[in-house]
């Protein structure tokens, strides 16, 4: 009950804050209308500029990830391919497991996303059960 008292609170201030600023600015406008035009254009080309360099900085931050996460992603395909059919099923390489546990325990929690954790511990135990039930 509290947070929708608050929520609703929360709400009409904005409601409020955002009308107020509009009425204010409406107001200096038909005081003066020639001086609100080039503020207009400034204010528009800094928010542009921002917003580009918000941009960029995304877009160089999910390249750093990428460069970063490739070679923990390599290292997981090269060990899969490389273990497929080379031991039997009923054996656990100690070296494969190694492998695991230091990628899972490292490499993994701490580069990946949520998303991509989630579905290697869901794998995980897909592949544990396969091996149990086999």
């Amino acid at each position: 009950m509290v947070s929708r008292l608050q929520a609703f609170i929360g709400t009409v201030v904005f409601v409020a804050a955002i009308g107020l600023a509009a009425w204010a600015f409406i107001e200096a406008v038909q005081a003066e209308p020639a001086l609100f035009g080039p503020i207009g254009v400034a204010v528009i080309g800094v928010g542009g500029v921002v917003w580009q360099q918000r941009q960029v900085e995304k877009a160089r931050l999910k390249e750093a990830h990428r460069a970063r996460m490739s070679p923990v992603y390599d290292e997981l395909l090269k060990m899969i391919w490389n273990k497929v059919g080379g031991t039997p099923a009923d054996e656990i390489d100690p070296e494969v497991e190694a492998f695991f546990r230091d990628f899972k325990a490292r490499q993994l929690t701490l580069g990946a996303s949520s998303d991509m954790v989630q579905a290697f511990n869901a794998w995980t135990d897909a592949t544990k059960a396969a091996a149990q039930s086999g």
